[in-house]
């Protein structure tokens, strides 16, 4: 499992932070709401993201850089996945509650300033399923590719798909 969030960005220390130390992650921010500070959970990690200059316009956002900084902390396991299993036997299943929606807002804000969108946006960037679609020819990995959107208040059963997608296409691989 790789996982970035307000937390931190390795399994150890927000597991540290939300069990021991008992934190949330959110932090007082007005940045989204000028003069009404708001708790939110931001990712504000101290080292910088992997570069994502190799992909099409469309999947350039900083959304799938965090993408690929959780995916970095278990490459080795799925390149062994796709070394022992192949690459048809494999499956990218994605939680992400955004998708490219600050280059959307950075755009729109340009636009309304100038009447033209910047050349690096591209309407693609916000698409809800964009961030399983770079990991693929990266890892290539060639079986289901699924992005779910996890909402906070959402049941367990929201979840459900992803897990039904996992065990329908890669039944022989159920532990």
């Amino acid at each position: 499992l790789g996982m970035i969030c307000p937390l931190g960005g390795a399994l150890n220390d927000i597991k540290r932070r939300l069990l021991k130390l008992a934190q949330s992650g959110l932090s007082m921010i007005d940045k989204y709401s000028p003069g009404r500070s708001l708790p939110l959970g931001r990712v504000d990690g101290a080292s910088p993201l992997p570069s994502d200059d190799e992909f099409p316009l469309r999947y350039r956002s900083r959304n799938n850089r965090l993408l690929l900084a959780a995916l970095q902390q278990i490459r080795g396991a799925v390149d062994d996945a796709i070394g022992g299993f192949g690459p048809y036997r494999i499956g990218i299943v994605i939680g992400t509650s955004t998708s490219g929606i600050a280059e959307g807002e950075i755009a729109l804000r340009r636009f309304a300033a100038t009447g033209a969108l910047p050349k690096q946006f591209h309407y693609g960037q916000q698409e809800l399923g964009s961030p399983s679609a770079p990991v693929v020819p990266r890892h290539s990995a060639q079986a289901v590719r699924l992005t779910f959107i996890p909402a906070p208040a959402l049941p367990v059963p929201r979840l459900w798909p992803a897990r039904r997608a996992c065990w329908q296409w890669v039944p022989a691989m159920r532990f």
